[in-house]
């Protein structure tokens, strides 16, 4: 849970201090979560 609160506060940096680039993570959210949960079912 609080690595992806550190995940959506480093997007939301990201967004604040570069408004007009527009940068981001390379994974999202969502990915991270798929990534735990195949981890989770396979043990």
């Amino acid at each position: 849970d609080q690595f992806i609160k550190q995940i959506g506060s480093y997007q939301q940096l990201m967004a604040d201090c570069y408004p007009s680039s527009r940068p981001e993570l390379e994974f999202s959210i969502q990915d991270v979560l798929q990534f735990f949960s195949e981890i989770a079912q396979d043990h």
